[in-house]
This record gives C-alpha cells, sequence and structure tokens, in this order.
C-alpha cells in the first residue's frame, strides 16, 4: 500500500506543469499522484466553466447585437513616463533590462485595449523574455562566428556563394521568429481571463518553414512579384492555427485578389507622387481584417485614407518639432484612431470557450523583436 504522506499537492503547480506532470506520472506505480493530478486538472475546468457560466462575465452580452466594438484608453502621458522609465533602467543596465521594458509597453497596450467594454491582459514577463533571449544566444552566437570564419577562409569570389548558402539559416529563423513568437504572444494574451492560442507542433512548424523558404525565394526570383501571394499564404496559415479558448479564427484572403490590389496601389501610389500611399496602406489592412473571421464573425476596419494622412501630417511635424518628444503621444494618438474604427461584426456566441494552459517559448519572440519581423496584425 502507497503511503499517503506521499502523495504529491498539485494545487499548487501551474495549468503547463500539471499537464506535463500528468503525462510524466506511471499511473500503475503512482495511482495516488495519478488520480490528484487528474483530479486537479478537472477541477480547474469545471472552474473555468463556471466562469463562463457567471452572468457578469459572458451572459451580459446582448444575443442580438451584431456590431462589437474595439476601444483603446491609453493617455499619452501615462505613456511618456513608461518609455522614460524604460529608457532610464535600460541605459544603467547596458541593455539588460531591454526584455522588462518590452514587457512593460506590452502590458499598457494590452490593457488599455478592450473589446466589448473589457480589457485585455498580458501575462508574459520579463524574465521569460530574458530566458529566450540568453537561448537565442546560445543558437546565434556560434552561428555568426562560423559564418565570419567562413567569409574570411573562402576567397572573395566564392563570397556570393557562402551567401547563397547561409540563406536557408535566415529564413528558418524568420520563420521561427514569426511562427513561435505569435504563439508565446497569443498564449499570455487574455480576455475576460480565457486565452488565446496557435496550434504548434514540429509538423506545422516544417510545414510552414517550408512555406516561408517557398515564398521568400519565389519572391525574390520573381523580383517582389510573388510578395503578395506569399503575405496571404503566410497569413492564412497563421490564422488558421489561432484560436480564442478553441474558438477558431479562420482567412479566407486569396493572394490574386490580394496581387491585384497591390498592383492598383503601387500604380496609384506612383502617379500620385506618393499621396495615394495612405488609401494603399489602409486598404492592405482592411482587405486583411475582414478576410479574418472568428467563428461566423468577420473584422471590419472603416478607417480611410484621409484619416491616416492627417495623422501622419500632424505626427511628423509633432515629432520633428519637439525633437522627438511627443512620439508617445503620437503613438497613442495612432491607437486611439485605429482601434476606434474596429469592429466584429455579427452574432458572437462565447458559449463554448475553455481555458488554454500557458506554454510556448520566448525565444521565437526574442527572435522576432531581433529581426523586427511584422507579425501582420
Amino acid at each position: 500500500m502507497t503511503d499517503p504522506k506521499s502523495t504529491i499537492d498539485f494545487s499548487q503547480y501551474s495549468d503547463e506543469a500539471l499537464s506535463a506532470a500528468l503525462e510524466r506520472i506511471d499511473k500503475d506505480k503512482f495511482p495516488e499522484n495519478y488520480t490528484a493530478c487528474f483530479n486537479e486538472i478537472e477541477k480547474r475546468k469545471n472552474n473555468i466553466k463556471a466562469v463562463i457560466a457567471d452572468s457578469s462575465l459572458f451572459n451580459k452580452d446582448n444575443p442580438e447585437e451584431t456590431t462589437h466594438l474595439f476601444s483603446y484608453h491609453g493617455v499619452g502621458t501615462d505613456l511618456a513616463i513608461l518609455f522614460l522609465k524604460n529608457l532610464f533602467f535600460t541605459i544603467i543596465t547596458f541593455g539588460f533590462y531591454s526584455p522588462w521594458a518590452r514587457t512593460n509597453v506590452r502590458r499598457f497596450y494590452w490593457s488599455n485595449t478592450a473589446f466589448k467594454g473589457d480589457r485585455f491582459a498580458y501575462t508574459g514577463t520579463g524574465k521569460e523574455l530574458f530566458v529566450g533571449w540568453l537561448k537565442l544566444l546560445v543558437f546565434l552566437f556560434p552561428a555568426v562566428i562560423a559564418v565570419n570564419i567562413i567569409t574570411l577562409l573562402v576567397p572573395k569570389q566564392f563570397a556570393p556563394v557562402v551567401g547563397f548558402l547561409i540563406l536557408p539559416v535566415y529564413i528558418y529563423i524568420f520563420a521561427l521568429a514569426t511562427y513561435a513568437g505569435l504563439r508565446y504572444r497569443a498564449l499570455r494574451t487574455l480576455w475576460r481571463q480565457i486565452r488565446f492560442d496557435v496550434n504548434r507542433d514540429k509538423a506545422q512548424a516544417r510545414e510552414f518553414n517550408l512555406l516561408y523558404f517557398k515564398g521568400v525565394v519565389l519572391s525574390v526570383l520573381t523580383l517582389g512579384i510573388y510578395a503578395p501571394f506569399f503575405t496571404i499564404n503566410k497569413h492564412e496559415f497563421l490564422i488558421n492555427r489561432t484560436n480564442y479558448g478553441g474558438i477558431q479564427f479562420s482567412f479566407d484572403g486569396d493572394g490574386t485578389e490580394y496581387f491585384l490590389l497591390c498592383v492598383k496601389g503601387l500604380f496609384l501610389s506612383i502617379i500620385t507622387l506618393g499621396l495615394y500611399l495612405p488609401w494603399y496602406f489602409i486598404s492592405r489592412m482592411q482587405y486583411r481584417m475582414e478576410k479574418t473571421h472568428i467563428g461566423p464573425n468577420s473584422f471590419h476596419l472603416n478607417i480611410t485614407g484621409g484619416d491616416i494622412l492627417g495623422y501622419t501630417i500632424v505626427g511628423y511635424l509633432a515629432v520633428i518639432l519637439t525633437l522627438g518628444l511627443a512620439t508617445p503621444w503620437v503613438i497613442n494618438k495612432f491607437f486611439h484612431l485605429f482601434f476606434s474604427h474596429l469592429s466584429l461584426k455579427g452574432t458572437l456566441n462565447l458559449e463554448g470557450v475553455k481555458n488554454i494552459p500557458q506554454t510556448g517559448s520566448a525565444v521565437g519572440d526574442d527572435l522576432a523583436s531581433a529581426y523586427e519581423v511584422d507579425f501582420g496584425f
């Protein structure tokens, strides 16, 4: 008989640790621990169901409502103070504070963004990003040293060949940053206490790496003509693997439609000497938004090119005339402008949502930051 005192108290475990523990425990050798772990997982699932059933959470929504609004509540002064704080600590720590600085900014943006009156939350930590940064250094530092040594050893006429051979490595890094970084942020984003998620396993990671490699190579070989198709393929792959508490996102954009939209935008931007660029920028964003759905609902962005043109002119003047001091207020203004025109249309049914354990590596997120990868949202 197993000693009752040997039974582990799983109540202090995180959701991620519980799932991992259940897989590792030998059910035959440690039946009490296996049962205790399983019961704790079921208990938490039932608690989530109780939260969802709480009328103060989801049932307060009007089932007849078909336009669901976003909003942004950030204050420029608060953002400026946060920027100054981050700058001060980053300088005195010789840059080591940057993961915490980035986390602070994200928490500010997330907590000041709301949907249907309820604000988002960001649960990522600076420590996670710092550990991810260390892992990134372990991977990148030897690679950079090896590339430099090879470049020095081979004759100059073969330098382009060396660059071509290491291209797959850079493509892999970009692909990892895009996919893993998006999943990391999604799992640390909550709305009404429920997490977002991006499905990712080894098979899907390989599929995305191949998609990314094909997209980059064809975009280069076609002098950019394939780039709109690559953008849509990449966006479709990521969106179709994203969900909110189990409610699936989907994307039904078409590469040819997007290509023609880009051709039109570039042509009009050229003949108007760049004046059409704000409308071109917005048309691309609106297309991707309106082709993105959660369940049967689609996103809509009713902002105009004129709104962006006015914001751009005023913003540039403010930043230039204040020698950059107005930057936090200009950034904050853009978020107000964007989210005040963003909505989700359709009958929103949130009864099937369930919470998701917080997993995902911060390595991809550090890669995304290091290479300034645009996630397309």
